[in-house]
């Protein structure tokens, strides 16, 4: 009986072993809380990728760093193209922000604020950290 009870255990760890190393990966900058929309097409659906959390992170810091150059304004009129990427954090406390070449615009309910970004620093911020999950042919679209 003692003998057994040992198997089992034995069994029972080797199990687990081998569950843990199927399951996937937690791993560290994971872009599960913060996904992109990148705000393209109007005829059909705008690809959405994950941003790296160590990258949002990264952007949000430094937006908030500069929340006293916001001025408050309203979101650009929708064009035909590239109108942005949206980044949407899963922590509500966190605005979405709209992103173009030239301006971040946050979006917290009804209000709405822009800062001028003339040299596209958040514009390629983001660029760089989802390149690599997008398609040539969005890739190939954006300016």
């Amino acid at each position: 009986m003692i003998r057994s009870k040992k198997v089992i255990s034995v069994i029972l760890a080797l199990t687990m072993i081998g569950l843990s190393a199927c399951a996937p990966a937690d791993k560290a900058g994971s872009a599960d809380s913060y996904i992109v929309l990148v705000d393209l097409y109007s005829g059909k659906e705008s690809p959405e990728v994950g941003l790296n959390t160590q990258v949002a992170d990264d952007l949000y810091s430094q937006v908030n760093g500069r929340t006293g150059e916001f001025v408050d304004t309203d979101e650009p009129e929708p064009t035909l193209g590239f109108r942005g990427f949206l980044v949407t954090p899963a922590d509500d406390a966190l605005p979405t922000l709209r992103i173009t070449q030239t301006d971040v615009y946050t979006i917290n309910g009804a209000d709405r604020r822009r800062l001028a970004d003339p040299e596209g620093h958040y514009y390629k911020l983001v660029l760089d950290g989802i390149s690599g999950d997008l398609p040539q042919e969005v890739l190939s679209a954006l300016p």
